[in-house]
């Protein structure tokens, strides 16, 4: 079952606020770049649901930050398509875009299996035995003590050092910008139970870097199967959910 805080989508007058989950500002942290983590963290992870209402001068208070960071933090959620900020109106979390989605989709399964396929080619034993020190710890957490959010930012510090090991570290960047619908639906599936989370994706991607590249075409075909996962389950999602979307192109 969904966790009670999905119970907000929808309702009329729904703060954001209400919702966040706050975590210790970093040392030498800016405060817009500390009310740009906390929010960015809260809209990705479903604390601040699709469709809920934020008022600045709310999240500076609680983060006791100045608006003016908050502000400048909202600009760049706004540029990831995570809010909403309508003239003469409240700024709202953004609804999940379908159509977006599915181009975000598009995009990493063409990119990808690009990526890996490089990286073989020149992958240091180091790296191959850093990503498989990462899967070993989804793995655990997945099996023994399931953290959904865990899981989550595992499964994000997978790919990035995947990227950055290949020299592709700001296309990897671009797809995050970019692809924020399809993270938010993976992340629906994922912390409200529409589907088991696996490694055995990323074990078959971290084999193929330690072979030298080889079953390149099994390697691409797992990558498209792992990303293509959310398929299962998004018409359920937008059943039981249709609040959260944006089915209109």
């Amino acid at each position: 079952m969904p966790e009670p805080r999905t119970r907000l989508v929808g309702r009329a007058g729904v703060s954001a606020a209400d919702c966040m989950r706050i975590f210790p500002r970093e040392e030498k942290e800016s405060g817009s770049a500390y009310a740009y983590r906390i929010l960015s963290y809260n809209i990705m992870m479903l604390y601040m649901p699709p469709g809920a209402w934020i008022r600045e001068s709310s999240v500076a208070e609680i983060l006791e930050v100045s608006r003016t960071p908050v502000h400048e933090a909202m600009g760049l959620l706004r540029d990831r398509s995570l809010v909403e900020v309508a003239p003469q109106s409240a700024t709202h979390v953004s609804r999940i875009s379908v159509s977006e989605l599915r181009q975000s989709f598009y995009m990493r399964v063409a990119v990808e299996p690009l990526v890996v396929t490089q990286l073989a080619r020149n992958v240091s034993p180091e790296t191959v035995a850093e990503l498989s020190s990462m899967v070993d710890a989804m793995e655990e957490v997945a099996e023994s003590r399931f953290n959904e959010a865990e899981f989550i930012r595992l499964n994000e510090v997978f790919h990035d050092t995947l990227y950055r090991a290949a020299g592709k570290g700001y296309v990897w960047q671009s797809l995050k910008k970019t692809g924020t619908a399809f993270d938010r639906t993976l992340n629906m599936g994922v912390l409200f139970g529409y589907t088991v989370p696996s490694v055995s994706t990323l074990r078959q991607v971290v084999g193929f870097l330690a072979s030298g590249g080889e079953n390149r075409k099994e390697a691409a075909t797992a990558i498209h199967e792992q990303l293509s996962s959310y398929t299962t389950y998004l018409e359920q999602l937008l059943t039981d959910f249709p609040d959260c979307f944006l089915t209109s192109s």
